[in-house]
C-alpha cells in the first residue's frame, strides 16, 4: 500500500479495507499514518490514507 507512488509525492492511497489486511493488518496501517503524521479516513468499506502532514480541514 504504501509503496505506491502516490506516497512518495505526498498524494492520496486508496484501498479497499479487505486489501488491507490481505497484506497487513488495519492496525499497522494506522501505526505508519502516526509515525508518518498523516491523515487517514474510512468511508464504508474504504481506507483513504492522505500522505501529506499538512492540517486537514473536512469542508463538507
Amino acid at each position: 500500500m504504501f509503496s505506491a507512488q502516490q506516497v512518495r509525492g505526498g498524494g492520496v492511497v486508496r484501498r479497499i479495507i479487505h486489501d488491507t489486511n490481505r497484506y497487513a493488518s488495519l492496525e499497522e496501517v494506522l501505526q505508519r499514518v502516526d509515525d508518518e503524521g498523516w491523515h487517514v479516513v474510512q468511508i464504508g468499506d474504504q481506507v483513504i490514507v492522505l500522505c501529506s502532514t499538512g492540517d486537514m480541514r473536512i469542508l463538507r
